[in-house]
Parts: structure tokens; C-alpha cells; sequence
């Protein structure tokens, strides 16, 4: 007689050589959680709860133990390295809403994680594969958003003529350097790490009295004009991983320095933006290695002087010109 159920029993058979195959070495925690959600984006609880499964082809198998790393990259969760948090060994059979106690979380911060668990005979099990979430905007004032409306047609009027959003910016020069020496090249460069496909990415950059741009080693624009900012894609031009921004900024005048503000609109998550301030690294040796470079010096806010804020038809109130 026929199996009348050929399929089934087939599947069963490969599920059982699958949990054999796994055996006791390979167990390992399996579906990561933050907030109950895989992955989540802009979350806006400061200290999220984590959950994890333990997978293991043992009878009976059980958690004794557990540690959890959280790291700021996933080159050092990478290393083993929890500059956010490690919990170190904890005695606990609890896999569900594991608080978060580390380090307290910026608004856009990104969190990379993983975990490992003991066993019943106390074995200790490998590193679960990362898993990551961001930070929301947690407190009002990280709101730099602004009001947009329908683009103006001639029986509306132009709302189009105000300020470029370069809000929240800040001029930048060469750390240790005066700007105000009449000529001069400063080199700036700043890592962004993307983990998530993004929908759209610009940047909004000039320079006094010169700028260019480069990422990840492709010069995209200059600009001898620093009176009118210009707006670069990079939606194509940022890469999954690491990317590297690079402005060089020339000082011809009496007023050298650099402003600019990328932002990054992910498929999923809040949107993020970067802003030059001290945390670029500047240098005045255009191939000097990123690492071995200084934080920049600030000049000033966007809006001070000597150069004021843009609107439509170039920079206001600045007697820089």
C-alpha cells in the first residue's frame, strides 16, 4: 500500500536530521526583540526592553544564564566590545523584557546588539547573529524640523523665498588654526553609518571663501560662492556600512570656515539629521589618515556673524561680502 501522506513525512525526516545537525555546540539565541519588535527604528524609551529565544536540539534544554552586549558600531559588538552596555554574566533564567541599563541614549542614537546564553550544565553558548535599533527624537528641542507647504504658483505667494534650513549648524575650521588668516585649506571628514535603505539623502554646504565635497572618495562639487549654499543629492552615493564625508574649506578673505547639514530620510524610522560641528575631524594635510586628525574648531552658530543667515538672494545682514 501507498504512503498516503508522502510530504509530510519526508519533512519530518529533515526537520530531525536538521536538529541533529545543529547539536550542542551550535546551539546559539535566536530572535532578537527590542520593544517586541525586530530591528525597530526611532524608538523613544529610554531604557527598551529585550527579548530573546534560546535554540538548542537538546531535550530539556534551558537557560542558567545570560550576557548582553551593546555597542555603538557593529565594529566593536564585532570585537565583543560593549562601550554601551555589557551586562557580564547574569544568573537568570529570564530571556523577556531585559531592561536596558547601560550608558544613557542621545536622541538618534544608533544601538547595535547581541546576546549569549548558558545552558542547563552551565555550558556557555555562542554570540546570537547583531541585531539593532535607533533612538527617536527624545526631547523637544531635538525637533529642527520645519513647516512645508505646496510650492507656490503666481496666484499664491512665493513661500519658496525664505532661509535655507541650515539650522542647527555650526561654522567649523581647522582645530588650533586661526580663521582668520588670509589664506589657508583645512581638510574636515566625519563617518556616518548606515544600517537601514534610505529613501533620500542630501546635503546643504558652503564655504568662505571656498568649498568641495567629497564621499567615500568621489568629488561631487565645489563652489567658489560661498554667499549661495548649495544643495547636493547623495541618495546614490551612500552605501550600506560605513561612508565618509569629506569637505575641504579654502580661506582666501579674513573669514575662513565651513557649514553644512546632511540629512538622511530612511524606508523606515525617523529621519536623521548630521550637522558640522566639533565632531568632524579636521586636519591640514589633505591625505593625512581620518584617525589621526583633531576635532574641529568652532566658530560660531549658523546665523553669527560675520556671516549671517541666507535667504533667496544670498546671505543677510553679513559685512562679509
Amino acid at each position: 500500500m501507498k504512503n498516503p501522506c508522502p510530504v509530510p513525512f519526508i519533512a519530518v525526516l529533515v526537520l530531525a536530521f536538521a536538529a541533529s545537525a545543529l547539536g550542542v555546540d551550535q546551539a546559539s539565541s535566536a530572535q532578537l526583540r527590542c520593544e517586541y519588535l525586530e530591528n525597530p527604528q526611532g524608538i523613544d524609551i529610554i531604557q527598551p526592553r529585550l527579548s530573546w529565544q534560546m535554540l538548542s536540539a537538546q531535550r530539556g534544554a534551558k537557560q542558567t544564564a545570560y550576557r548582553v552586549l551593546v555597542a555603538s558600531s557593529p565594529e566593536l559588538l564585532a570585537k565583543d566590545k560593549g562601550d554601551l552596555w555589557d551586562s557580564g554574566k547574569v544568573v537568570s533564567a529570564q530571556s523577556t523584557q531585559v531592561v536596558y541599563s547601560g550608558k544613557p541614549l542621545d536622541s538618534r542614537a544608533f544601538c547595535y546588539w547581541k546576546v549569549k546564553v548558558w545552558d542547563a550544565v552551565n555550558k556557555e553558548l555562542r554570540w546570537s547573529e547583531p541585531q539593532n535599533w535607533t533612538m527617536g527624537l527624545l526631547k523637544p528641542a531635538d525637533w529642527t524640523a520645519q513647516w512645508i507647504s505646496m510650492k507656490p504658483s503666481k496666484w499664491m505667494p512665493d513661500s519658496s523665498k525664505t532661509e535655507l534650513n541650515l539650522d542647527g549648524a555650526q561654522w567649523i575650521w581647522q582645530a588650533g588654526v586661526d580663521p582668520k588668516k588670509p589664506i589657508g585649506i583645512a581638510y574636515f571628514a566625519k563617518s556616518i553609518p548606515l544600517q537601514e535603505k534610505i529613501k533620500s539623502a542630501t546635503i546643504t554646504l558652503t564655504g568662505d571663501d571656498a568649498v568641495s565635497l567629497t564621499v567615500n572618495g568621489e568629488e561631487l562639487k565645489k563652489s567658489n560662492d560661498w554667499k549661495n549654499p548649495v544643495t547636493i543629492d547623495l541618495t546614490n552615493k551612500l552605501k550600506m556600512g560605513d561612508n565618509v564625508l569629506e569637505i575641504t574649506g579654502e580661506n582666501r578673505g579674513d573669514s575662513g570656515g565651513v557649514i553644512g547639514k546632511v540629512q538622511i530620510v530612511p524606508e523606515q524610522g525617523t529621519p536623521v539629521e548630521i550637522v558640522t560641528d566639533a565632531s568632524w575631524l579636521s586636519t591640514d594635510k589633505k591625505d593625512q589618515p581620518v584617525a589621526q586628525r583633531q576635532p574641529s574648531q568652532v566658530i560660531g552658530a549658523y546665523g553669527s556673524p560675520p556671516w549671517g543667515r541666507f535667504g533667496p538672494r544670498g546671505p543677510e545682514n553679513s559685512p562679509n561680502g
